[in-house]
C-alpha cells in the first residue's frame, strides 16, 4: 500500500533512527521501506540494519549530485501504490 523511501549520503544515524521509529511507533506491516545510499563506497553498517529489519538498500553513488536524482530513484523503485520520500541528504 505505502512506500517509504529516504534517499541518504553520509547519514547512518538519521536512517538508522528513521527506520526504528517507524518501525517501534507505526504499523509498517504492509509498508516498503527503501534506502537510496548515494555515499560512494556506500555505507555497510546501513546495509547491514537495513538487512536485519527488511529494508530495501539500494547503492546509487551515481545520484549523488543532486538531491532530486536521489529523491527519483525512490519513485522509480516503489513497488506500492503511495510513495512517501524522507529526503536525509
Amino acid at each position: 500500500m505505502l512506500t517509504i523511501g529516504m534517499p541518504t549520503y553520509k547519514d547512518f544515524d538519521g536512517c538508522y533512527f528513521t527506520i526504528q521509529a517507524l518501525r517501534l511507533y507505526q504499523d509498517v506491516q504492509d509498508c516498503e521501506i527503501l534506502v537510496i545510499d548515494t555515499e560512494e563506497k556506500g555505507c555497510s553498517e546501513l546495509k547491514k540494519v537495513c538487512n536485519l529489519t527488511d529494508t530495501k538498500y539500494f547503492h546509487e553513488p551515481t545520484a549523488a549530485h543532486t538531491p532530486s536524482e536521489a529523491k527519483n530513484f525512490v519513485f522509480e523503485r516503489a513497488t506500492k501504490d503511495y510513495v512517501l520520500c524522507l529526503a536525509h541528504i
